[in-house]
């Protein structure tokens, strides 16, 4: 999955059931278990939708995404 496909996602429930599938999913696509993820392809995927989930919750807690938001969370350059 591309980091910039990421950034892009506006649905929050977009990014939990792929935080889920992560988790939980077939183990082809589950994460490694602990010990086993540093050089895993999958932890800066994983990294990404915990960024991603994090900006769009605080944005539906009301915060105006000014100026200051977009040159703090928006990384689609």
């Amino acid at each position: 999955m591309p980091l910039d496909l990421i950034y892009r996602e506006t649905e929050l429930e977009a990014v939990d059931l792929a935080l889920w599938f992560y988790r939980h999913g077939p183990i082809g696509i589950r994460r490694p278990q602990r010990g086993h993820r540093g050089d895993h392809p999958s932890t800066p995927i994983f990294q990404a939708l915990m960024n991603r989930r994090a900006a769009l919750a605080r944005s539906q807690d009301d915060i105006p995404e000014g100026d200051n938001w977009r040159a703090a969370h928006d990384n689609t350059n």
